[in-house]
């Protein structure tokens, strides 16, 4: 653990290396919470980002409805495409004490969704 000291960021949902079906729905939930000294997360400070490769982008705004107390809620989202993205969530707290986490949800086509959607055999 080394000399971490910042708020902790619990995920709740999808979970770290999640694997879905392309074109599933997924709900992004996140559990804010104080660092080991108790200093509470500063809420206002919540970033999101996606990458996929090497291409990023920065959800914080679009995402910043979702922060209610000291959790991120986003209900079920349809993700445009396929492949491995890459999340991480960030926070500071108080005391300007960072706290991040990075997780992976792979969306997989499956044979027989892209063979229908190639016209089938």
């Amino acid at each position: 653990i080394g000399d971490f000291m910042g708020p902790r960021i619990a995920l709740l949902s999808p979970g770290h290396d999640a694997v879905l079906r392309a074109g599933d729905l997924v709900a992004l939930y996140a559990e804010f919470l104080p660092a080991a000294d108790g200093t509470a997360p500063d809420m206002e400070t919540v970033g999101v980002r996606v990458r996929k490769g090497l291409r990023g982008k920065d959800l914080t705004e679009w995402m910043k409805p979702y922060v209610a107390g000291t959790a991120l809620r986003v209900p079920a989202v349809d993700f445009l495409g396929h492949g491995e993205f890459w999340f991480e969530l960030d926070v500071l707290d108080e005391q300007g004490r960072m706290g991040e986490v990075a997780f992976r949800v792979t969306f997989r086509i499956e044979l027989r969704d892209a063979l229908r959607r190639d016209g089938g055999m």
